[in-house]
């Protein structure tokens, strides 16, 4: 997994607040937040489910970073 393009701050465990198996509120980049504490990001869509780690499990956890909707959620993009 690539690292984050974001800046990269020590950030503390309860900002990553939603765990594997969660609902996608938002479409956007999240932060995945591994169980050992190693970081990466990943873009999720709405109404999926945050998946568990292959590695940590469900001891894993997401943060958005930056809202972005999806291209077909654009009112200019509809067909």
């Amino acid at each position: 997994m690539e690292r984050s393009p974001f800046p990269s701050e020590s950030r503390p465990e309860f900002e990553c607040n939603h765990n594997a198996g969660d609902p996608v509120l938002e479409t956007g980049i999240y932060e995945i937040c591994h169980a050992q504490g190693s970081r990466g990001t990943a873009v999720f869509l709405q109404f999926d489910y945050f998946p568990p780690c292959t590695c940590c499990g469900s001891r894993v956890r997401y943060r958005l970073l930056h809202a972005a909707p999806h291209l077909l959620e654009d009112p200019d993009f509809r067909p």
